[in-house]
């Protein structure tokens, strides 16, 4: 089997807080360098194994930033990831920062302190199209209906994250110009994170490529499929390669 987790913490300071814990995906490869794949609150592990096994095939170091089923507010998730980015790049000694929907919208507003950042399907802004949020409070999986994300294994939430990721829809954070190189993919078949919504927000950030899949094709990737598809992050990583 490919996919081993270690759910302590593995590296020599303390990357598990009370909010975030350290997952290795594959094989421990110290020499490669490093990528850290933030994971989306409600959202499980096993949905980054894709990633995990193309990007250790590519030559990387795999890590993964587990949320803690506990955290109860945004600001709590923030200032956790921060904190969790700091330690890990000071064993490190550095890391590429990738992510999907909500672990991406995070790592930006935590200022997650990274070389590089590839953010894949991560809602910068208001949705811009007709999203409704699950009409009872969600204690599993993303706050909005399989029919307007795409299916995707769930882990639990707390329903008060929950509320205020779902509100992100009409009213998001501002989103700081990150400190690293950044890499943008969005998808017009995307509801949760749709072009315009992952564009507009990043129009003023200093370093940044904004990629847009399924362009004028018919082959058009939904919230979930971006996740699950492997050649989604082997594609951002090169892309911040070549920045």
């Amino acid at each position: 089997m490919f996919i081993t987790i270690i759910t302590t913490a593995l590296l020599t300071t303390s990357t598990t807080t009370n909010c975030w814990e350290l997952a290795e995906l594959g094989h421990d490869l110290p020499q490669r360098p490093a990528i850290l794949i933030v994971g989306s609150p409600g959202v499980n592990i096993s949905a980054y194994f894709t990633w995990a096994e193309s990007l250790e095939y590519e030559g990387y170091n795999v890590v993964f930033a587990k949320p803690s089923p506990t955290i109860s507010s945004v600001l709590q998730a923030q200032e956790g990831l921060r904190e969790f980015g700091d330690a890990l790049a000071l064993e490190l000694g550095g890391f590429i920062a990738l992510s999907h929907g909500y672990g991406g919208t995070l790592s930006i507003i935590a200022e997650i302190p990274a070389t590089g950042i590839g953010l894949i399907g991560s809602p910068l802004g208001p949705h811009l199209v007709a999203t409704t949020p699950s009409p009872r409070p969600v204690d599993q999986g993303l706050p909005f209906p399989n029919d307007q994300t795409g299916e995707l294994p769930t882990a639990p939430i707390t329903t008060s994250l929950s509320r205020e990721l779902a509100g992100w829809s009409e009213n998001t954070p501002v989103m700081p110009d990150p400190y690293a190189p950044v890499v943008v993919i969005a998808s017009d078949a995307d509801v949760i994170a749709p072009p315009e919504s992952v564009r507009l927000p990043t129009t003023d950030w200093s370093d940044r490529l904004w990629l847009r899949e399924g362009f004028l094709s018919n082959n058009r990737s939904s919230h979930a499929d971006l996740l699950l598809d492997s050649k989604s992050a082997v594609e951002v990583i090169r892309a911040l390669e070549s920045l």
